[in-house]
């Protein structure tokens, strides 16, 4: 077993203090990590990274998950003051839209591999009326006590491999990839800017799943080979 690579751990690191800074700062400041990242790096290079050492790709797979949205929720390191860099993998089959959500914090991030596609809703006297209850993640619990919002979609973009976006705590969102695209995003999260995040009730929530050490080893190992194919075809 190789000590853990620390080409990466840099990067990494400098993004979980970057999720200690507010607003707009987090946003510019992360962006700006985000796009170097894109020029120094790829996902084959960040799969090797975990790969490389037995440890660490354990003690990543102790804090991953199905999460209850769709996704594969891989983290890769966290601070002490809940910020934390991700790597979030939609699947062949994770099409769906899922559930209008926000966040109790700030992200930014950046596609490694296939396209995002992501909504963001804004608040509308005209706009469809929604339920939303506060939820626990990654429970996925909903609380009984809910509150109404009038939302309209204001921004439908899908973003391909390098494209970058910052959304805030308090802005409603969906995310998806397109039917038979494997699709990776690397995320850096601020710390939280509230007590809970917010979820409509219109679609029933995956059952929380932990991703083993074996399961997670096996899912870098595709990325890592879609990662490579995607080098040559560039």
């Amino acid at each position: 077993m190789s000590a853990t690579p620390f080409s990466l751990m840099g990067p990494i690191d400098s993004l979980i203090r970057a999720g200690g800074l507010s607003g707009a700062e987090f946003a510019g400041t992360t962006q700006q990590m985000l796009e170097q990242f894109s020029v120094d790096q790829s996902l084959s290079d960040l799969c090797d990274f975990i790969l490389s050492d037995d440890q660490f790709l354990e003690s990543i797979a102790t804090r991953s998950i199905r999460h209850p949205m769709g996704f594969d929720k891989i983290v890769l390191g966290q601070g002490a003051d809940g910020t934390l860099v991700k790597l979030d993998v939609w699947w062949e089959q994770d099409a769906d839209w899922g559930t209008i959500h926000n966040h109790r914090f700030d992200f930014s991030s950046l596609v490694l591999a296939g396209e995002l596609q992501t909504r963001l809703y804004f608040p509308s006297a005209k706009g469809e009326e929604y339920r939303f209850h506060s939820i626990s993640i990654p429970s996925a619990d909903r609380d009984e006590e809910w509150h109404a919002s009038r939302l309209a979609l204001g921004w439908l973009e899908s973003m391909p491999v390098n494209g970058r976006y910052t959304i805030d705590s308090g802005t409603f969102h969906t995310a998806s990839s397109p039917l038979g695209t494997i699709t990776a995003t690397l995320v850096a999260q601020s710390a939280p800017r509230r007590s809970f995040s917010l979820a409509s009730d219109g679609q029933p929530l995956e059952p929380l799943k932990r991703i083993s050490a074996d399961e997670l080893s096996a899912r870098l190992r595709r990325l890592k080979a879609l990662g490579a194919r995607e080098l040559m075809s560039n």
